[in-house]
């Protein structure tokens, strides 16, 4: 599908560069094509071939280019004649494709990540004009010499699970890091039942709720967090089996049928048709279950394995029943011969399932805490403008196990500045902030707490005793009070956290002792407090509404996020030295010559 629109002046410019890529051939001009939305150009790429591939050296693919170039993607697809047909390492999986377009599904990764691209590994790509798409091409023929000499992965990269052919409405989700690979490596049986559940309110994401064994003991149950576990809707359950390795066939290509399945974990001395019959008689049920396949991973090429790696298959609407052709019996034997001849024959594809592990150290790669704060209960203590995200950025930071304490209910003048939304007006803030929060990790176990720290004793607060850490947000010197009559009987971490007038500055107090020591905290802040008053002598702080109110505490929601990530470092910080004396830290922000916002330490006291 074309039409005959002008190609941009930034493709033109690309054109000249490419005529000195050795082993780069136009063999077509460029096209649009509108199903693809996509220029495209037919091109030959030429790289020696010394691997007794039955290909020559010379294959033939398909370049796609975004109307928005320099920018956009840039994809080299192979094409249905004279190319690659198998998959290989840092490629997604190869098949036919759509019938309307003339290339195949199989797309080559060219990123900067791939090191063993030669002399363009770690070049930055470049986004000028004539330099972009020649960069691209470069690389696509390293990429073919590497894969010709099977040497497309390094030691010490990442390893690259295979790509999953076809898309799937639906995502199974486990829970898998290194002390539950040693749970494996631990046990004997290589099949067993596996559990699942929809979670509610979710685009198709079902949980794994626990591995069984054969004999219905749970062999790894799943450790999900408060949201999970309040959001278990459908239950679908299936068959797990454990290999040995990736079940690739040449050269890093996932089975498509049943067939190339069976051959793929034969190779590993496993034989999949004795599995099935023996294990598919309690799934005749005319409901839909699913084959979980595991296999042990390194964390980076050449190392030793050290985590488990699922992928799924949907499993067919299985026989049952007494209506069935002549020569096929009712009993299992005669169900099993006939899923054999058809829903599970050698010619019938798989119907693949996505798979995702949701273990913290895997979805937190991005970014994450140190452990030592991560690994911690922690309490914070006033969910307002300051505590609401400093809660939020340490449950996203992989901090899982909080006590939010605050009897405060949300007001529509709160939302200016709060993580809540209006639909928490007139709800408690600690309730609202802890279902807020257990909803951003499936990891999360928040816990918030309507009630006013009165003492150790009161039985709505008792749980601050469990805790390791306490964050203090309320401002408030009657609290502080409080929580130095509270003995614990471990030493704790304590943090006090404090905004001055219009967010000017950030007060961080931190003490590692079994008591809070406020007189010493009182000594260090009172003279920032003295200073402040004189200051802003005279100012008057804003009120909400028409009336006697309040005064409200006059700072911006940037201030306030601000000072929060401040002091979530701080509060790191504070973890990992474990001050036995009381530390206080101020920072303020100013403006520079330019008007620019800058921030600045202060002062520390001892």
């Amino acid at each position: 599908m074309v039409d005959d629109r002008k190609l941009p002046e930034s493709l033109r410019t690309a054109l000249l560069p490419l005529e000195s890529v050795q082993g780069f051939e136009f063999l077509e001009t460029w096209r649009w094509n509108e199903k693809a939305q996509r220029w495209t150009v037919k091109c030959r790429l030429t790289a020696r071939n010394d691997a007794g591939d039955p290909l020559s050296d010379q294959t033939d693919w398909y370049v796609l280019v975004s109307e928005a170039y320099p920018f956009g993607e840039i994809d080299f697809m192979p094409a249905k004649q004279n190319s690659l047909t198998d998959t290989y390492q840092h490629q997604s999986y190869s098949h036919e494709g759509d019938p309307d377009l003339p290339w195949r599904r199989g797309k080559l990764c060219l990123n900067t990540a791939v090191r063993v691209l030669g002399r363009h590994g770690y070049d930055i790509e470049p986004y000028d004009p004539d330099e972009r798409l020649r960069w691209h091409c470069l690389r696509a023929i390293d990429w073919l010499k590497a894969a010709y000499t099977d040497s497309l992965v390094l030691p010490g990269e990442p390893f690259e699970v295979p790509h999953i052919p076809g898309a799937s409405i639906h995502t199974i989700v486990y829970c898998e890091d290194r002390e539950s690979f040693n749970t494996w490596a631990r046990e004997k049986d290589l099949v067993g039942d596996v559990a699942a559940y929809e979670v509610k309110d979710s685009s198709g994401i079902f949980a794994i709720d626990a591995f069984h064994r054969l004999d219905q003991g749970v062999l790894l149950p799943s450790r999900w967090g408060a949201r999970l576990r309040q959001c278990r809707g459908e239950s679908w359950n299936g068959l797990w089996i454990r290999l040995q390795a990736v079940p690739v066939l040449k050269h890093w290509q996932l089975p498509k049928t049943w067939g190339e399945l069976r051959s793929a974990i034969k190779v590993q001395g496993m034989d999949l048709d004795g599995i099935l019959k023996a294990s598919l008689r309690k799934f005749r049920d005319s409901k839909g279950h699913f084959l979980m396949l595991g296999y042990p991973i390194p964390g980076r090429i050449g190392e030793a394995p050290c985590l488990m790696h699922w992928f799924a298959v949907r499993l067919p609407i299985l026989s049952q029943g007494n209506e069935y052709p002549p020569g096929f019996r009712a009993n299992e034997q005669g169900y099993w011969m006939q899923d054999k001849k058809t829903t599970l024959a050698d010619k019938e594809c798989l119907s693949y399932v996505e798979t995702e592990n949701w273990d913290q150290e895997q979805i937190s790669t991005r970014g994450r805490l140190d452990n030592e704060l991560r690994s911690k209960k922690i309490a914070v203590v006033g969910c307002g403008a300051l505590g609401a995200p400093i809660a939020e950025m340490l449950v996203r930071g992989g901090a899982d196990h909080l006590l939010l304490f605050d009897s405060d209910a949300v007001g529509v003048g709160n939302l200016a500045r709060h993580t809540l939304s209006i639909q928490d007006v007139g709800k408690v803030k600690a309730t609202q902030l802890a279902e807020r929060l257990n909803a951003l990790s499936p990891h999360a176990e928040v816990e918030g707490i309507p009630a006013r720290i009165a003492s150790g004793e009161d039985k709505r607060t008792k749980g601050l005793l469990d805790c390791q850490i306490v964050i203090d947000c309320t401002g408030s010197d009657e609290l502080l009070q409080v929580l130095q009559q509270i003995q614990f009987s471990d030493p704790f971490l304590f943090v006090s956290c404090s905004i001055g007038f219009r967010a000017k500055r950030l007060f961080v107090s931190a003490a590692q002792a079994n008591q809070f020591p406020v007189d010493e905290v009182r000594d260090q802040i009172s003279p920032w407090l003295e200073e402040e008053q004189e200051e802003f002598k005279g100012e008057e702080f804003p009120r909400e509404g028409i009336g006697c109110y309040h005064p409200v505490f006059p700072a911006r929601c940037d201030d306030m996020w601000l000072w929060a990530s401040v002091a979530v470092k701080l509060i790191e910080q504070a973890c990992l030295n474990s001050p036995a004396e009381p530390v206080l830290s101020v920072y303020e922000q100013s403006r520079d010559q330019t008007g620019l916002p800058q921030i600045r330490r202060i002062d520390e006291a001892a």
